[in-house]
């Protein structure tokens, strides 16, 4: 009766579905959100087909709605066709699935298509309406969007596992395998749908941990036999210096027969000797195995820590002049890493230094920002209402800006107070960067524009709107403001571009290579994932997805070098604060150093999952030493920091390399709750007087 007096010419016009409108209450469901006639006429349609349904016919029903729906993030979601195998669970009453699913098939609300009784029939939801306007379903995805995103992330880890070969590089970790079995086992699983090849990387994961365990195992026993032949070589060393003794006091005390008695004795002497020195190079060998493992292993902190240790023994059994020496000194110039910043959640994503390098900013998925002193102590946790993108000091060290999945940007004090949230994105926000005079903040995203700021109140100043990504549903990955704060460099997605504009929006270079304007069978090569201007503003430099990084001169928008940098997407660059080297992160797990001139300087291995932003640590004009300071975030939860000294690898003696290296461990050392109070305390054991 509704839309009776809508019929012309006997007939109800599609229009006047969409033009009839009634409110959520008036259908007596949530909210006040307007649903147009269609949408009242398929729920009431959707409500009458499962008041039909048995209760357990019901929970099918149930599923296979939610297996026929595409969740998305940040726009609305939509329709996805999936077979009927995939609707169904291997232990399920197959005639009631069928009769459950030909029922939602004859309500209209399914729509099934391929030969009856094939094994390749199709199913879909009739139309996107019912995902909009029926409240029970939209009631149930809201329940299971969150599981849905679990979801989505173990397959993802799954995929990359088998990308990669199914090595112990895509392996879950134990929390990850704890999540990931509790997520199989739950009721989630039946309803979403679990999978197959993450059931296999959970069962490989299990197995890989518990073999990491026994070596463990192994390794302690070892540690324990090395314990048992140093002590033994000490006992041998008394024994010596007691027959030394003995033949000293017998030499003194016996005159007549003297030259006979001393031969005995020095025989006697000689044989603990050659036993002792035996031993001592059995001590040795076990000593230097486990670094070199650790190492192999990509577990930096653990060899250098293990190094040390070693070392410390050495010179306890005088190793000074051994080959032991010279291997340990190999181990310990490979290590890198720093310091290892634990405590987030999920993955990190944005890192950023305030500009004295004192406190380092990073942004999770976890939706908190983490506060650090550059020592690696937890400062302070800022809550986000959503995940972080991206974050950035501003250049007087008073602000940090975070790009968030809520669509804002969010700009906050350095004591952890909000200062206030920018709006205006329709989308994602990816990318912050601000001004060199700190005035200004841009901010890209999802939606294919870039807002400018005013920092001071927070007004938008400029809206940038990029065609080329729009047109295509892309997104602004990457920006960057050069350092003379009169231009701004922005990428985009799948276009292969990298657009120089002015700051009222009005485009000055495009930068493009010719096999960029190629036709690439994979757009996703096409993709350039991130940008950034040299400090001393001669040279952009872009990252991209096809594992190169290309430096410009922006200027003239010729290219200068192209880099082949890694195998895998490149998802982040940095420059150093000289402008003399650059940073990449990669799918493949590593951070990679460059000089501009495509000479490789070092690989830093050690995130277990892909990394995702990089950073140097800025110089600051009084600092004598040329190291260098890295911080990377990965999808393993961890920020690390690098640690790259030119001066490295100098041949210096037993006691300088303690004391050297026990200086790099110590801010690791005193940081970490996990670190046991022995190896915490193992170089004030040593007794090492300052460098």
């Amino acid at each position: 009766m509704l839309l009776w007096e809508k019929v012309e010419r006997r007939l109800l016009p599609f229009r006047a579905y969409e033009a009839f409108v009634l409110s959520r209450n008036a259908y007596g469901t949530l909210g006040s959100k307007k649903l147009t006639g269609l949408q009242v006429a398929i729920a009431y349609r959707a409500d009458a087909a499962l008041a039909g349904l048995s209760e357990e016919q019901e929970a099918i029903a149930r599923r296979i709605f939610l297996r026929l729906v595409q969740f998305a993030e940040g726009r609305a979601d939509t329709r996805r066709q999936q077979s009927i195998d995939t609707l169904s669970t291997s232990d399920e009453n197959k005639s009631l699935f069928m009769q459950t699913l030909r029922h939602l098939a004859d309500s209209r609300l399914l729509t099934l298509s391929g030969e009856e009784g094939s094994n390749n029939i199709k199913v879909d939801i009739a139309h996107e309406a019912l995902i909009s306007g029926w409240p029970k379903l939209q009631q149930w995805i809201a329940q299971r969007r969150e599981a849905e995103q679990i979801r989505r992330r173990l397959v993802h880890q799954a995929e990359e596992w088998v990308r990669l070969g199914k090595e112990s590089g895509g392996l879950l970790d134990e929390v990850e395998l704890a999540e990931a079995q509790g997520w199989l086992n739950s009721p989630d699983a039946e309803v979403l749908g679990d999978d197959e090849v993450l059931s296999a990387l959970v069962k490989a994961s299990r197995q890989a941990i518990q073999e990491a365990k026994r070596r463990e195992e192994e390794a302690r026993a070892r540690e324990l036999e090395q314990e048992r032949q140093l002590r033994e070589l000490a006992e041998s060393r008394q024994q010596e210096a007691e027959a030394r003794a003995k033949v000293q006091k017998q030499r003194t005390q016996i005159v007549i027969g003297a030259g006979c008695l001393l031969t005995v004795l020095a025989a006697f002497a000689i044989r603990f000797g050659i036993e002792a020195e035996h031993r001592k190079e059995t001590a040795i060998s076990a000593l230097i195995s486990e670094p070199q493992r650790l190492l192999d292993t990509n577990n930096q902190l653990e060899a250098l820590i293990a190094s040390v240790k070693a070392l410390g023994q050495l010179k306890e059994i005088g190793g000074q002049n051994t080959r032991a020496l010279n291997q340990l000194r190999s181990v310990i110039n490979q290590v890198r890493e720093h310091n290892r910043l634990e405590g987030h959640k999920a993955p990190v994503v944005g890192v950023s230094f305030s500009p004295d390098g004192q406190t380092i900013a990073s942004g999770s998925t976890d939706k908190t920002i983490k506060l650090w002193s550059i020592h690696g102590n937890l400062l302070r946790t800022l809550p986000e209402t959503d995940q972080v993108w991206s974050v950035e000091f501003s250049p007087d060290g008073k602000m940090i800006a975070a790009a968030s999945n809520d669509k804002t940007v969010k700009l906050w004090s350095v004591e952890g107070k909000l200062l206030r949230t920018l709006k205006g994105h329709e989308n994602i926000v990816y990318g912050v960067r601000f001004s060199p005079d700190g005035k200004t903040l841009a901010s890209s995203g999802f939606d294919g524009t870039i807002r400018l700021w005013d920092t001071n109140n927070g007004k938008s100043l400029q809206l940038i709107k990029d065609p080329d990504v729009i047109k295509v549903g892309g997104v602004i990955y990457g920006i960057d403001f050069s350092p003379d704060g009169q231009t701004l460099a922005s990428t985009g997605y799948y276009d292969g571009q990298v657009k120089i504009w002015d700051l009222k929006g009005k485009p000055l270079k495009i930068l493009k290579t010719p096999q960029q304007q190629q036709k690439i069978d994979d757009p996703e090569q096409k993709i350039v994932s991130s940008v950034k201007f040299s400090p001393n503003g001669k040279i952009l430099a872009s990252g991209n997805y096809d594992g190169t990084i290309k430096l410009w001169n922006f200027r003239e928008g010729k290219l200068i070098k192209t880099i082949a940098a890694h195998t895998h997407n490149i998802y982040g660059i940095a420059f150093s604060s000289d402008s003399q080297m650059i940073a990449s992160t990669s799918r493949d797990n590593t951070v990679k150093v460059w000089k501009l001139d495509g000479t490789l300087l070092a690989i830093l291995r050690g995130h277990r999952q892909p990394t995702n932003q990089v950073s140097f640590r800025p110089k600051q004009d009084n600092e004598k030493d040329n190291s260098q300071t890295i911080a990377s975030t990965s999808d393993d939860t961890t920020v690390k920091l690098w640690k790259i000294d030119f001066n490295n690898g100098r041949d210096v003696q037993l006691n300088d390399l303690l004391r050297d290296r026990c200086q790099f461990l110590n801010h690791y050392l005193q940081t970490h709750k996990n670190v046991s109070p022995e190896t915490k305390n193992m170089c004030d054991a040593m007794k090492l007087s300052p460098l």
